[in-house]
């Protein structure tokens, strides 16, 4: 993704390539869910906003040379990153290189500041004669209730540019201005507001992320708890009380839930001929058909030809 644009991605797969550093993106009411983003790139900062219509997980592994901060844009939005709450007061800037779950409870718009770690850094010392880099994980900081509403309120401004003006946002002095001035309240936002450590994301944060590990190492399909259980050496009642704080369920659904997405993404190539099977469900563990048939109508409105 480069420059600066707007667009609408019903389709799980094209949002998620266009979010920094998200590795998974589990719809929880597929049906119901479509994205708008509109993404500006400045000469050092990166901005998203991003609207979702329905409820989300997302895994996200961050870059270790940039620096990023989110926030919900709308009062009614609350993000959960790593199991602690995100509230429309407050920002999170995250740690370097973090790795770390994030869901949506409803519809929500976020939005997204990235900004290379040595340039944060410098600025800082230039701008506050301060000294600011990513943390080590990822903490919670109600900043000054004006400069959190200038930040959002010149996020919201480069994102209009983008989405109805891109040729002035692509112009050198309305950029630079515009960067300068988003600099600024990105700094009184880190510097001046109340840091709240956020020991829910230190304490989850190895095991979730070696839960995150263990999956990418199936690719073409989805483990159950206890093979899960094994390869990370823990009991599955500690797995569960992790899970549902971090990720709102049993770590069971969120499988169940994973494979009938993996099922899904390979009824799509099917459908295009790039695969050839009618035994997809069972292949993938759902053992019982109806029950299947009953959870994919439910997710994404009917039965594939191939399954009926």
């Amino acid at each position: 993704m480069r420059g600066s644009g707007s667009g609408v991605f019903p389709e799980p797969y094209d949002y998620l390539a266009q979010l920094p550093g998200t590795k998974e993106l589990l719809l929880l009411e597929p049906q119901q869910f479509r994205a708008r983003l509109t993404w500006v790139d400045l000469p050092r900062l990166h901005l998203l906003r991003a609207q979702e219509s329905a409820r989300r997980v997302r895994y996200v592994a961050l870059p270790p040379d940039r620096a990023f901060v989110t926030f919900p844009m709308h009062r009614e939005t609350t993000l959960i990153c790593g199991g602690t709450e995100v509230h429309p007061t407050d920002i999170i800037f995250h740690g370097s290189g973090e790795r770390f779950y994030e869901r949506t409870v409803a519809a929500s718009q976020w939005g997204l500041v990235s900004i290379p770690a040595e340039a944060l850094s410098l600025f800082a010392r230039t701008l506050t004669e301060s000294d600011l880099a990513p943390p080590p994980s990822g903490c919670v900081i109600r900043p000054k209730p004006a400069d959190r509403q200038k930040l959002v309120r010149l996020q919201a401004q480069a994102a209009r540019m983008a989405e109805t003006k891109p040729d002035m946002i692509g112009h050198r002095e309305v950029a630079r201005a515009l960067e300068e001035d988003l600099i600024w309240a990105l700094l009184a936002c880190l510097t001046s507001g109340d840091h709240q450590g956020v020991k829910q994301v230190q304490v989850h944060e190895p095991l979730m992320v070696r839960f995150e590990e263990i999956l990418a190492t199936y690719p073409d399909h989805v483990p159950g708890v206890a093979e899960i259980c094994d390869a990370i050496g823990m009991s599955e009642s500690n797995l569960r009380s992790c899970c549902q704080r971090v990720l709102g369920m049993h770590p069971a659904r969120y499988l169940f839930l994973r494979r009938l997405t993996l099922v899904q993404a390979l009824l799509m190539q099917a459908k295009f001929g790039m695969i050839s099977t009618s035994d997809l469900p069972r292949q993938h563990g759902f053992a019982d058909f109806h029950h299947f048939a009953t959870e994919y109508r439910r997710a994404f409105g009917s039965i594939p030809a191939q399954c009926q």
